[in-house]
């Protein structure tokens, strides 16, 4: 885990976060704005802006891992949206890209970006463990709440810890659907982590973090 690359780029600055969940008409507001410096998206996300992120949170994983395989635990609706997921980023470009591993390598998410003409400069990976250490750096104070936080509040903690002035999530919620694919439902999956997470966040950091819902 090399997170120097990431603290450069977002110390100091106004960051947006932006989730994968259907944009409000505040939120679209932020996102049009030039009153933020930095803009981390997260997974899907980077579909749906034209400003190149400085920074992309990707869940990476091998296609071949048997957990993958197994259809009891991955089922056919949950690949579909993984890869409509995935469709987001063909094409795009980011600075850096932040893997949060699934398996121990991003080699198999790597070749599907370089098939899709997804550009980056750099990455970083981050094992589960070092994922969750992150979240608790930020301020998430339970061991297991850290450990099951969702991708988009993770880039909250992302940019938390590593000294962005201020911090805005916006794409997030705790209702079914994505920016990319309204009518999924059922995917909510981390709802009370990500509830006492940003009561965490918000006790600790206070005005310097806050969510446009």
């Amino acid at each position: 885990m090399a997170l120097t690359t990431v603290r450069d780029i977002l110390k100091n600055h106004e960051t947006v976060v932006l989730g994968s969940a259907p944009l409000s008409e505040e939120a679209g507001n932020v996102l049009a704005s030039s009153n933020f410096t930095r803009l981390i998206c997260v997974n899907g996300s980077i579909g749906i802006t034209e400003r190149i992120p400085d920074i992309f949170v990707l869940n990476s994983r091998e296609y071949d891992d048997p957990i993958y395989l197994n259809p009891t635990r991955w089922t056919a609706e949950r690949k579909q949206l993984h890869e409509i997921m995935m469709a987001q980023a063909v094409g795009k470009s980011t600075r850096h890209i932040v893997f949060l591993l699934k398996n121990d390598r991003p080699d198999q998410t790597i070749a599907r970006l370089h098939a899709s003409n997804t550009k980056w400069r750099a990455y970083t990976t981050l094992n589960t463990g070092q994922k969750t250490d992150l979240v608790r750096k930020a301020g998430v104070y339970r061991y297991t709440t850290a450990f099951n936080i969702s991708a988009g509040l993770f880039g909250a903690c992302l940019a938390l810890a590593n000294k962005a002035q201020h911090v805005t999530l916006i794409g997030f919620s705790f209702k079914d659907g994505h920016s990319y694919l309204p009518n999924a439902v059922n995917n909510r999956f981390h709802l009370e982590q990500d509830q006492e997470a940003i009561q965490d966040l918000a006790r600790v950091h206070n005005s310097r973090f806050h969510i446009v819902y």
